[in-house]
């Protein structure tokens, strides 16, 4: 049986596209970055070397700076970092598609907790992205005489809220 990889003979001198489309996918925001974690275990519908590089995103989405996410928290929390928090790290112990988490201590009680940061405005921008893969697959359907029933029914409202 043959994979899809065995259609590629020239991906070796490629190997750093890998890369690229990690990228991309990564400044493409949330949902493209959600779509491609679930790609990246489909080897029979990519190459490989492409999986591969979007098994990076499973772990490692760039995170946004330490400064904005406590920022996000005072305005969010409406508080004060040193007024609230003992210790909080300065960069993010984890980073994801829709956000972020920083370990801190209550300076009240010396409790040590993690924070989760929700990127900015995050909702708005699934929203747009969901609006534009919609647009784009009817194109797609109506140019390509094919059903898109199932691409658009993976994005209903419901999925929306389960990434908040």
């Amino acid at each position: 049986m043959s994979s899809p990889n065995d259609s590629y003979p020239f991906l070796p001198k490629y190997q750093h596209r890998s890369q690229d489309l990690f990228e991309l996918i990564t400044a493409l925001g949330p949902i493209f970055i959600k779509v491609c974690q679930a790609l990246s275990t489909r080897t029979d519908l990519l190459p490989a070397k492409y999986a591969k590089g979007l098994t990076k995103l499973q772990d490692a989405v760039p995170p946004f700076s330490g400064e904005l996410g406590r920022s996000i928290i005072e305005q969010e929390l409406n508080i004060s970092m040193g007024e609230v928090f003992s210790s909080f790290s300065l960069e993010p112990v984890a980073s994801a598609s829709i956000g972020q988490v920083y370990k801190g201590t209550l300076r009240n009680s010396g409790v040590e907790l993690v924070v989760k940061v929700q990127r900015s405005k995050v909702l708005e921008n699934v929203n747009l992205d969901l609006h534009m893969m919609r647009t784009l697959t009817s194109l797609w359907e109506k140019n390509q005489d094919v059903n898109t029933d199932l691409v658009i029914s993976l994005f209903p409202f419901p999925f929306i809220v389960s990434l908040l």
